[in-house]
């Protein structure tokens, strides 16, 4: 018998390369599958991508899309919590009727938002409930975001929900700690399914020298992900009043006006215009292209709270791609970095560290060569979707069966 799979995550589905990934997985395994998710006008700073697929061959896929108006911040801080409230209820509301109508055998619920509106239905229907926790909201530092705003209502939810979840899905060790001891999951119901990427061959690409005529002999430094201001972005930039004359900073990712303003303002005000490129969103279809075309690669995010302290596909994405890493001590990235031996870690105490560790590898070819090459060798043989498709599947096979 065909079995449907409700899937709910509260942002876009198509952008959303880890929620993509499993859907597209879920269908090859051959169940039918149901996404509910958000269309949003802020939806507009993603790059459309017409060239992204999914595996449908065995199960049949339906997405629904909710449709969300703009919010904006208001001056006077009661008014704007009470919008704030308004929108939320008005977004959860929609999002509780489309899942309703669906009509599957489990609900696989993306974050702590999804778990609360999907979950009321599910034990309503009956049904079994995949809690996937890829953040943890109520720690979230981004001070004019919805989530830190409702972080205490967050907060709430997260102590109280995720202990009824069949299964759970996290990341990293830090979100199955919290899981654990403040939400009160049993520690054998929540499994680590990461962010990899799918196998894929190297191949050369010159697409960031030739979008801003860098010459041949520069050294390009990219980061790609999230632009936004607490992605330790602003102390990058800094850092490279240090840089040697012959690096690039390339800047590529999603991030909303406000974010990439600020980041142009404090380039111009270090005189580094020479020194730091824009570039603008990567379609998930061309992102191995963007990786190959670099020479470094970074995440250069800090510590805000445990609900920093993950694993994102930025990474994993880089060691596949075969190129040296750099970021800072984040316990669980730059474990995984010293295990594997594929980069620099960077004390944040010490505000030269990131510089030093850049130049050198910007002056040191062969040692980037051994430092991707050891990444390589670990995406291949360990951290890749394939393996992480099989964990999935036993996942699913245990509920269903």
């Amino acid at each position: 018998m065909n079995k449907s799979i409700c899937v709910v995550v509260t942002t876009d589905f198509w952008n959303d390369r880890r929620v993509f990934k499993q859907v597209s997985s879920l269908l090859k395994f051959g169940y039918s599958v149901t996404v509910i998710c958000s269309q949003r006008p802020e939806d507009s700073i993603y790059e459309s991508d017409s060239n992204l697929l999914i595996d449908d061959n065995s199960g049949n896929l339906e997405v629904r899309s909710v449709k969300l108006t703009r919010r904006d911040s208001l001056n006077n801080k009661l008014l704007d919590k009470l919008v704030n409230f308004i929108w939320l209820f008005s977004g959860m509301m929609k999002f509780v009727f489309e899942i309703n109508k669906v009509k599957c055998d489990l609900y696989h619920l993306h974050d702590i938002d999804a778990l609360f509106l999907g979950g009321v239905v599910a034990k309503f229907k009956k049904k079994k409930i995949i809690f996937d926790c890829h953040d943890i909201f109520s720690m979230i530092q981004v001070k004019d975001s919805v989530h830190y705003k409702l972080r205490s209502l967050w907060d709430f939810l997260e102590r109280k929900l995720p202990k009824y979840s069949d299964s759970v899905i996290t990341v990293a060790s830090r979100l199955k700690s919290d899981l654990s001891f403040r939400s009160h999951v049993l520690p054998e119901n929540i499994n680590y399914i990461y962010n990899t990427p799918l196998l894929h061959d190297l191949s050369y690409s010159n697409k960031i020298r030739e979008e801003h005529n860098i010459s041949s002999s520069t050294c390009i430094v990219l980061y790609l992900g999230s632009v936004n201001l607490d992605r330790g972005l602003g102390d990058l930039i800094n850092s490279c009043m240090h840089w040697n004359d012959d690096i690039v900073l390339a800047v590529y990712g999603v991030g909303h006006e406000k974010a990439w303003k600020k980041l142009e303002l404090l380039v111009n005000e270090l005189n580094l215009t020479d020194k730091v490129v824009f570039g603008s969103s990567v379609q998930p279809s061309k992102v191995k292209e963007y990786l190959m075309s670099s020479d470094i690669l970074t995440i250069p995010n800090i510590l805000h709270s445990p609900a920093y302290d993950a694993l994102p596909n930025k990474f994993f994405e880089s060691i596949m791609a075969g190129k040296p890493f750099v970021c800072n001590e984040l316990p669980e990235m730059s474990s995984k970095v010293k295990a594997i031996n594929c980069g620099l870690v960077c004390d944040r105490n010490d505000p030269y560290s990131y510089a030093h560790a850049i130049n050198k590898l910007a002056c040191n070819p062969s040692l980037r060569g051994e430092l991707g090459a050891n990444g390589r060798r670990a995406a291949v043989e360990a951290y890749n979707w394939e393996t992480e498709e099989a964990k999935l599947k036993l996942i699913y096979e245990g509920l269903l069966e």
